[in-house]
């Protein structure tokens, strides 16, 4: 029998298991709330379980072998967090930190190899996940060392936040962003001034409105033109930071 999952969708990764299966889950979960900025487990810890996100938001980072601080995702609720380690006994890839405040169901190691131990089926579901990170990882890194200049990374990165969570108005679609330049520099391989810079010419351009860290997207078309690879001596938004995203890697 398959599990109804239509009150929890943070637990989607488990659709394809037994009710009893999704049962034991809970029994092994512990939630707990914690407030913006907390961090979740830093780079390199010894994994002590993994992370399901209920509610809010999770910043994904890691150091380059420049020192230089990169942020691969933002995790949403449903998103699982620190899986790899939890399965390999290895240390988290990342960091984790949460962006405002933030709910999470916690599973030990210890607890979860038992669960896959009993419920095989789960490690399909697992597969899948690590899979699709694998996957993210190699896009991301495409992201950062394409031709796409800084600020058409960044009208990427806008764009993908209007498909996933932007509402629609009369006046644009709306983006509760809640983060900082900095933290949005680290999304596209750029400074925060470069972001501060091209944010400012898309509001002086009418392509957006900003107020604190509430986006509007005046001009969907023009934000979509500037993710198109520019013909030879077409101007664009930044002229100087080409290669800022490869300095960062």
């Amino acid at each position: 029998m398959t599990n109804s999952l239509g009150a929890e969708p943070h637990l989607l990764f488990l659709r394809g298991l037994s009710r009893e299966a999704l049962q034991d889950f809970r029994g092994i979960t512990r939630t707990a709330q914690h407030r913006s900025g907390f961090v979740l487990f830093a780079e390199g810890e010894a994994a002590r379980g993994l992370f399901v996100l209920q509610a809010g938001k999770v910043k994904l980072s890691a150091s380059s072998h420049k020192g230089r601080t990169l942020t691969f995702r933002i995790a949403c609720p449903g998103d699982v967090l620190g899986l790899s380690a939890t399965v390999t006994g290895g240390p988290y890839e990342a960091e984790a930190k949460a962006v405002g405040p933030c709910q999470l169901d916690f599973v030990e190691r210890a607890d979860f190899l038992g669960f896959l131990e009993r419920h095989p089926a789960a490690c399909f579901e697992v597969v899948q996940i690590l899979s699709q990170e694998v996957t993210g990882m190699q896009e991301q890194v495409g992201f950062f060392g394409g031709p796409l200049s800084a600020s058409g990374r960044l009208a990427q990165l806008l764009l993908a936040w209007c498909a996933e969570s932007g509402v629609k108005t009369g006046q644009g679609i709306r983006l509760n962003i809640g983060l900082t330049a900095k933290d949005m520099g680290q999304l596209v391989g750029a400074s925060r001034e470069t972001v501060a810079r091209l944010l400012s010419k898309l509001k002086d351009g009418g392509i957006i409105e900003r107020n604190g860290r509430v986006f509007l997207i005046r001009d969907k078309s023009a934000l979509e033109a500037l993710t198109r690879p520019q013909a030879e001596g077409e101007q664009s938004l930044d002229q100087h930071s080409a290669v800022e995203a490869q300095a960062l890697i």
